[in-house]
């Protein structure tokens, strides 16, 4: 339908001060105004008036979201959005309280003016030192948590995390190094918790490069990725190969077949060199290209990258940088290669395809194709859920026809786990709420 409606519990914020529907109203403004700069906002642009406030060509003040009472909250929308209720669990959809932002301004986030609804507040943030939650004695489920402190802690080496695991120190440490499961399963019996999320990984291809337009260069690189290698030898924590745009298992959701997933490796990397012979290249007349990925990316990747493409005849240099350098470059395209990833919000394939329309901030690899925007945003406007994903089914075959960026692995969830702590279970997205852990 084309209107929500939400009846709000009653609730109170961690100062006390009561949520209420104005909030939302609120919270949604703010998110889509333009002067807010928030990150990721596309999805909730489907509220009516949303894509012109984002714009800046209307005021927030027309998002169509209202509040009738101080416990209604609805939203118009312009066309029917078959998930819409997937859309406002969105992280940018969470709500923020105005009477904080009003006294503090951006400053509301900091440990001293932090005001949150959820089952814990913000009590310290160190970027060196890590971060310290306590509970939230207003939370709407007072009595539901087994720990009243949650601290987080900043481990740079993977290796010392684990000892403060085994030693007691820690409770959970996310991420483990791939080469040690087997040490660590043995070691650490019950501790060890993998399993592969809806987080696939690519490598982008800047299509503003002259030499990367050539679509057999894509292809021929795509072809070349030995990705049974790369998770079963290198990574080996649970993640798997990647063929197809969007990760496999989505509910509901068949990807395009990819016909050379079945092939042999040697099979691939033959079409692969013959597709760059065809383009002018080989292993005696290479094509150089730069790849660039961020500092957390284990050691030994770019060079297996390195080792598969040789083979076909593309001879890679590398460019590590930091992080935050790194995503900044790659949203301006200042790359050639580039190693990117997605960890979803909600489980669907549009949360992911939406990535490679025209002017989205995550499509480094610059993809401009006016027929898979069509597709995109008439599958947008389904109020039919199976329809919708037919439609998003015909777009993910334009791009794995197009490939602005080479399908490579899904990344796993790499957990260690006290095996006192109850409650934790692994999923899709990675998320896990902290007043639902106990312990033995």
């Amino acid at each position: 339908g084309l209107t929500w409606t939400f009846k709000l519990r009653e609730a109170t914020w961690s100062d006390g001060v009561p949520v209420t529907a104005d909030d939302f109203v609120f919270t949604f403004r703010r998110a889509l105004d333009p002067k807010t700069a928030a990150p990721y906002v596309t999805p909730l642009a489907v509220i009516a008036g949303g894509e012109a406030i984002v714009a800046g060509k209307a005021p927030p003040s027309s998002l169509g979201v209202f509040a009738p009472d101080t416990r209604t909250v609805v939203f118009k929308l312009d066309h029917p959005v078959a998930n819409f209720a997937d859309v406002l669990a969105y992280m940018s959809a969470l709500p923020v309280p105005p009477h904080a932002v009003a006294k503090w301004g951006n400053a509301w986030i900091k440990p001293q003016h932090f005001v949150g609804n959820g089952a814990y507040t913000l009590v310290s943030w160190d970027a060196d030192g890590g971060t310290m939650m306590r509970e939230n004695k207003r939370y709407f489920e007072p009595g539901r948590r087994c720990f009243t402190e949650v601290k987080h802690f900043v481990n740079t080496d993977r290796v010392t995390a684990e000892r403060r695991v085994k030693s007691g120190e820690m409770d959970i440490a996310d991420r483990f190094r791939g080469n040690r499961v087997a040490y660590l399963r043995k070691a650490m019996p019950g501790f060890v918790r993998a399993a592969p999320m809806a987080a696939p990984y690519w490598i982008s291809f800047n299509l503003e490069i002259p030499k990367l337009r050539d679509v057999r260069v894509r292809r021929a690189m795509t072809l070349a990725i030995d990705r049974e290698f790369i998770t079963g030898k290198l990574l080996k924590a649970g993640q798997i190969p990647l063929y197809t745009y969007t990760p496999p298992n989505l509910p509901g959701y068949a990807a395009p077949p990819v016909p050379w997933a079945d092939w042999s490796q040697d099979r691939r990397v033959a079409a692969a060199k013959a597709l760059m012979r065809q383009a002018g290249y080989s292993r005696e007349k290479p094509l150089r290209l730069e790849l660039s990925y961020s500092n957390g990316t284990d050691r030994t990747l770019p060079a297996l990258l390195q080792a598969d493409w040789r083979a076909i005849g593309v001879e890679i240099s590398f460019a590590p940088q930091e992080s935050e350098i790194y995503y900044a470059d790659m949203r301006i395209r200042k790359f050639e290669l580039g190693i990117t990833s997605w960890i979803t919000d909600f489980i669907e394939p549009g949360t992911f395809l939406e990535l490679m329309t025209r002017g989205e901030q995550a499509n480094y690899s610059g993809y401009d194709n006016p027929q898979f925007d069509a597709l995109i945003d008439e599958a947008n406007r389904q109020a039919d859920a199976q329809r919708r994903l037919v439609l998003m089914r015909e777009a993910e075959a334009m791009l794995l026809r197009d490939l602005p960026v080479a399908p490579a692995w899904v990344h796993s969830e790499q957990y260690l786990v006290n095996s006192r702590i109850t409650g934790f279970h692994t999923n899709p997205i990675g998320t896990h709420r902290y007043e639902l852990l106990c312990q033995k």
